[in-house]
């Protein structure tokens, strides 16, 4: 047996050959075939029939990057010794029976690329620090009491805040229009008095009031006048 370095991975020598062990690893979904690495740093067990709870002597692997438990029978809460591995990139915890919330430790990984904790039974809020901003809907799906964003379901503190915001525009828009109310009422008030104490102002306003309704009345008698003269001459074609 050779060991090369990192980028040469793992080499079994014969006596006149050699060979190379190789893993086909899944990860985000897609199947990479890699070569063993003298310094592990990723676990694959998907698709098997593991149960119990999460082995916590994985929390001692501090350089593992991929952490791959999908499609097993895992139950328990999501164990808080992940936020130890600093160097984490992706965590696949999908189809399983984990119960409890989304641990808060979970957000000190911040090499952390790729998350799915889809079909558990997970409860509670999404997190939402750091790059779990960043995870989309397909992350946490399958888990019916997980709530707030990305998933269309809200939280009721989301709910409650949102109500309380309702209310505050309803009350400011009913502000509004009292504010409006009494700039109205002010400005006419101010208008009135105006007139009542200048006389003059007063007798050019009335006057130019009698004129406006003046040209109102005139327009309206040479309307019904034309309406007139089209009703006699249709009269008189008629009866020619």
């Amino acid at each position: 047996m050779m060991l090369g370095n990192n980028s040469q991975g793992l080499y079994f020598l014969g006596n006149s050959s050699y060979y190379q062990e190789k893993v086909t690893l899944t990860l985000k979904g897609k199947q990479l075939e890699i070569v063993i690495m003298t310094i592990l740093t990723s676990i694959d067990f998907s698709c098997n029939n593991f149960q119990g709870q999460i082995p916590h002597e994985i929390g001692d692997l501090s350089s593992l990057y991929i952490f791959n438990l999908s499609h097993n029978n895992f139950t328990g809460t999501i164990p808080t010794f992940l936020g130890k591995l600093k160097q984490l990139g992706s965590l696949d915890l999908s189809s399983n029976k984990l119960t409890g919330e989304i641990l808060k430790e979970l957000t000190d990984l911040t090499f952390l690329s790729f998350l799915n904790l889809s079909y558990n039974k997970l409860v509670g809020a999404i997190l939402k620090d750091h790059q779990f901003q960043t995870f989309s809907a397909d992350s946490y799906k399958g888990n019916t009491r997980l709530c707030g964003f990305p998933l269309s379901t809200r939280c009721d503190s989301q709910t409650d805040e949102q109500n309380g915001e309702s209310e505050k525009k309803s009350g400011e828009i009913e502000w509004d229009y009292v504010s409006a109310a009494l700039e109205y009422i002010v400005g006419l008030g101010s208008f009135v008095w105006v007139l009542l104490c200048s006389t003059s102002l007063r007798e050019t306003y009335f006057e130019q009031i009698e004129r406006l309704f003046e040209k109102i009345f005139i327009r309206q008698q040479r309307r019904r006048r034309r309406g007139r003269r089209v009703v006699r001459n249709e009269v008189r074609r008629h009866s020619t």
